[in-house]
């Protein structure tokens, strides 16, 4: 026979655990999740890229980088660099697919996983809106701040033997093409 006492007993062990995995659940998403920008993180960049090495998924790459952003930093202080790094983060996010990845891997650097694409036109397509959306001086707080923006970018095929290393060491190099490349601060290279 159960008592009044022993069926609450019994709500809170359930309660609590319940609970137990909400908390699990919230700090496996932070684990992941970049504390500034809302964006994944690097380990959420090696999880993506290792589900997708187990998946056999095709997929392009871009990694970007804003130019000038120590200035944005030095002139402005940290909290302007702040909402900057904030609202590329937004506009990565609306201009990328739902099931593609954004990534910040620390400082003004970014990584897109676009998936199931193998044409290199659909990242240079994405790299041009980038760019066209980052134009206009963007208005934070009371300053506008001209953003410049360097990419690299590569299309992985499902059927390339690769590692993340090599990977990532290849839209590095693109990046770095393109920085030596360009006058006006915007540029793409695959």
């Amino acid at each position: 026979m159960f008592t009044r006492g022993t069926i609450c007993g019994a709500r809170s062990v359930a309660c609590g655990h319940s609970a137990h995995r909400g908390a699990k659940k919230n700090a496996e998403i932070a684990a992941l999740t970049d504390p500034l920008t809302g964006l994944g993180n690097r380990r959420s960049l090696i999880e993506s890229l290792a589900s997708f090495a187990r998946q056999n998924i095709t997929f392009g790459i871009i990694q970007l980088d804003l130019d000038h952003f120590k200035t944005v930093n030095d002139q402005l202080g940290h909290p302007v660099g702040d909402r900057v790094l904030v609202e590329l983060s937004n506009i990565l996010r609306q201009e990328i697919r739902a099931h593609d990845v954004a990534v910040r891997l620390g400082g003004d650097e970014f990584i897109l996983l676009i998936t199931g694409t193998n044409d290199p036109t659909e990242l240079l397509g994405l790299a041009e809106r980038l760019l066209a959306r980052l134009k206009p001086p963007l208005t934070i707080q009371t300053h506008k701040v001209q953003l410049g923006l360097s990419m690299g970018g590569r299309i992985v095929e499902a059927a390339e033997r690769w590692s993340m290393i090599d990977i990532l060491q290849a839209v590095d190099q693109a990046l770095y093409h393109s920085k030596r490349r360009a006058k006006d601060g915007s540029r793409f290279a695959a």
